[in-house]
């Protein structure tokens, strides 16, 4: 009898008292990542309120004094929309100390040669060559008789990234369906190691991804001087041009974006969400790109996705004979799941089958009853 009591106890202690517990790890998300506005270089905040207010998931900053090495210490991504005056030798320095840290970001947008924009080109590209870019802007402007908001110089360009699943560009489109507002911009090039010039829609380098393309009727102006870098206006006609481009870094993790637009300070900034009566997607694209830029540089390049859930069942049996019993077949059965997230919280649960559990302590009880009761027979 003592033993069945003993059987019994067991039981209730089982049933009440977990055999595994659920283990939850969370990865801490951090802090949200910086991002930098450029006001020290006569670029406008046009729409700047706008952009800051709606994008919520980075800390937003401004700069409004020379750039130095202090006011980068905690920045992630540095944005300079269309700068009317040149960085002096120690900003670029600092820029310089401040990408070479790696897992950094910097989007360069320039100007069309339209009035003062000459200035904003030099001032973009000698930036670019200094940090090592192979982007440029080309000392031009492009122009669009039919996909306009309603001037020619109003260009409007469509948001189709290079598809680099491990670099998530996917991100850059989700969801742009309209196009955006490039008002008088100029387009993106590259140059090659001795500093030829080449068209990135007919050739391509390793880590190079157009983002912003004209429609097919596009052109080139020159509209002052200095020459076109690569373009010729009465032979690049009516075609396709990259309007903003990166360069990814891959030993660094950096990201380098060069456009002819700004998406903020412009005439009429890239945020636009409507022009002169035609929607526009601006606000949904700059959001993705600087989701997708603080999304790269955070977390790096894409990953092989793992299964989702991955499920093991265990099964066992064993057979134990009595003198009343001929045979009494034990089934224990134990789930154990596995969910995997590809965020940066991961979380590992074991399940245990309860059900199993109770079952195999009330056969457990009848066997013992039964033990005790052939013993006091005897």
């Amino acid at each position: 009898m003592r033993a069945s009591l003993l059987l019994l106890a067991l039981l209730v202690v089982g049933l009440f008292t977990p055999v595994a517990l659920s283990a939850i790890t969370v990865v801490a998300a951090g802090e949200k990542p910086v991002v930098a506005v450029d006001l020290a270089h006569g670029e406008s905040d046009k729409y700047l309120d706008y952009i800051m207010g709606n994008i919520t998931f980075v800390e937003w900053k401004v700069l409004k004094d020379k750039i130095t090495s202090d006011a980068l210490a905690d920045v992630d991504v540095l944005i300079i929309g269309q700068p009317t005056v040149g960085f002096d030798a120690e900003e670029i320095q600092a820029i310089i100390d401040w990408l070479s840290q790696g897992n950094k970001a910097i989007w360069v947008a320039s100007d069309s040669d339209y009035g003062g924009g000459p200035t904003s080109q030099q001032a973009a590209n000698d930036l670019l060559e200094a940090i090592g870019s192979r982007l440029r802007i080309e000392t031009g402007a492009v122009y669009d008789d039919v996909f306009n908001c309603q001037r020619f110089y109003r260009v409007l360009g469509t948001v189709r990234p290079d598809l680099v699943w491990e670099l998530r560009t996917y991100i850059i489109s989700d969801g742009v369906i309209k196009p955006v507002l490039f008002h008088g911009p100029s387009v993106v090039i590259w140059v090659d190691d001795e500093g030829n010039p080449h068209d990135p829609v007919t050739e391509v380098f390793p880590g190079l991804i157009r983002i912003v393309w004209t429609s097919p009727l596009a052109y080139i102006a020159d509209n002052n001087p200095p020459a076109l870098m690569l373009y010729d206006p009465l032979v690049d006609r009516s075609r396709s041009f990259v309007m903003l481009a990166a360069e990814y870094q891959p030993d660094l993790n950096n990201i380098i974006i060069a456009s002819g637009e700004s998406p903020y300070g412009d005439y009429e900034p890239t945020w636009a969400s409507e022009y002169y009566g035609v929607e526009l997607d601006g606000p949904t694209f700059v959001t993705n790109m600087i989701k997708w830029i603080v999304t790269l540089i955070t977390e790096g390049p894409e990953k092989p996705a793992p299964e989702t859930v991955t499920v093991t069942q265990v099964k066992t049996q064993k057979v134990t004979e009595t003198a009343t019993v001929e045979k009494t077949v034990v089934t224990t059965s134990i789930q154990e799941k596995t969910v995997v997230s590809t965020s940066p919280t991961t979380i590992t649960e074991t399940v245990t089958d309860w059900t199993m559990v109770g079952i195999v302590g009330i056969i457990l009880l009848i066997i013992g009853l039964l033990i005790g009761f052939l013993a006091k027979k005897k």
